[in-house]
């Protein structure tokens, strides 16, 4: 028997026939007695689990089935198969895939057109339930950037792995103390810097609701109308003479105020990706950690490739890919994060000069990464994205101008955002 779910993954166990028969009553059947293949943990459910009580004396392993459907959501649905699903990729990626959308659960995988991305990593999800990552006991703790145990430094605060500024609310870093956590805070500001007119202006709320963009040249307003209120000023644009010419016409506007450094933005997501990977991978990492938590910069760093969205993520998921063989040719980690309407998927660069997967060998690795991306998922358009750059700037935002039919020139024009920023260099 197998049972498939959005939030705990896939359980399986081979039972006796008398004990499968009391296992099964749990569930919802048809009229012929047989079981549905799709189930619902409701109420109703949750209290037939204490019918596998008394099967646990005969099958303790049935306890561990029992743990597993008393942490599912309340009225989660579940998938239930009376054989056992086989362990290749395909067949646990398609019921996962399949469990996701009829919870309307995101998930990374399901943005995983094709499995041969598999054969080269393991990978692992977060964002799409509550995780603390890290060990429990303060006392017990050492912090993964810093390299400091408690009581040296202190782990009162809850350190979100992935800024709560991005709507995160369910990914912790245990193991990132306070000292840490605070110095943090200048690298995540100003990734949120490098898209906060998007928070704005899709009306996507933070600590102190609504969200407003308040720019010397631009300004997005919330407050006043259930629609974002769009204004500029002190901006001089030359219009095309021919009003044929205007509708369509593009201009840019500077937001000077939400400033970021490029490459602070590599050193941001690399943070969230090093809150979250096992422990054991650390050792790996400790250039990259301290190219992270460090003030230096280097020259050049690999690609990062970022994406549109047709659909909007309120909540940030993250997936980390683990290479799973020896092969260098490939990154040892690479990193998929989803952000409102965004994708970034970046490596997780290695300083060391002995290292043939370091990011000081960009140019054989963005190569590499953009052959296997149209692999790994046909039909997705990335496009490449230098964060080298150690100098400050500010996001241009594309503005469309859009005449309405019969309209003269000197009536007054209402511009719009363009939303295809990605597509244009930082």
């Amino acid at each position: 028997m197998s049972i498939v779910t959005s939030s705990h993954g896939l359980a399986k166990s081979a039972l006796s026939k008398e004990l499968l028969f009391s296992f099964i009553s749990i569930f919802k059947m048809n009229a012929n007695g047989d079981p549905y293949t799709l189930q619902t943990a409701d109420s109703e459910f949750k209290s037939k689990l204490t019918i596998l009580e008394s099967i646990s004396k005969s099958f303790p392993k049935i306890n561990c089935l029992k743990s597993f459907f008393q942490n599912l959501e309340t009225d989660e649905k579940f998938l239930l198969f009376n054989f056992l699903i086989e362990d290749d990729v395909e067949s646990t990626f398609k019921y996962k895939i399949a469990i996701d959308n009829i919870n309307k659960k995101p998930s990374i995988i399901s943005h995983t057109d094709d499995y041969s991305v598999v054969n080269d990593y393991v990978i692992y999800c977060f964002g799409d339930e509550k995780r603390y990552v890290g060990r429990k006991k303060k006392e017990e703790r050492i912090c993964r950037f810093c390299g400091l145990s408690y009581p040296e430094v202190t782990f009162d605060k809850k350190a979100h792995a992935i800024s709560e500024s991005l709507g995160n609310k369910k990914i912790f870093c245990n193991d990132e103390c306070d000292s840490c956590n605070k110095n943090f805070g200048k690298l995540e500001q100003q990734f949120y810097n490098s898209i906060a007119f998007l928070f704005s202006l899709y009306q996507r709320k933070g600590k102190e609701g609504l969200r407003n963009i308040k720019s010397k040249f631009l300004q997005i307003d919330n407050n006043s109308s259930p629609q974002p209120k769009i204004s500029f000023k002190n901006i001089r644009v030359d219009l095309p003479e021919n009003i044929h010419d205007i509708n369509g016409f593009h201009f840019e506007v500077e937001t000077p105020e939400y400033k970021f450094i490029p490459q602070n933005i590599y050193k941001c997501l690399c943070k969230y990706a090093l809150s979250l990977i096992a422990s054991k991978y650390l050792s790996k990492l400790t250039s990259t950690i301290k190219w992270v938590t460090s003030e230096n910069f280097e020259k050049k760093l690999p690609y990062i490739w970022v994406r549109d969205l047709s659909e909007m993520y309120d909540e940030p998921l993250i997936g980390i890919y683990i290479r799973n063989h020896l092969s260098a040719e490939l990154p040892l980690f690479f990193v998929r994060l989803f952000v409102l309407n965004i994708e970034y998927l970046f490596i997780l660069p290695l300083f060391e000069e002995d290292d043939s997967n370091s990011a000081r060998n960009f140019i054989s690795l963005n190569e590499v990464i953009s052959v296997k991306l149209k692999e790994w998922f046909p039909g997705i358009k990335f496009f490449e994205k230098d964060y080298s750059s150690t100098e400050y700037q500010s996001l241009p935002i594309t503005v469309t101008v859009e005449v309405p039919e019969g309209s003269q020139k000197n009536e007054f024009l209402e511009p719009t955002l363009n939303n295809t920023w990605v597509c244009d260099e930082l």
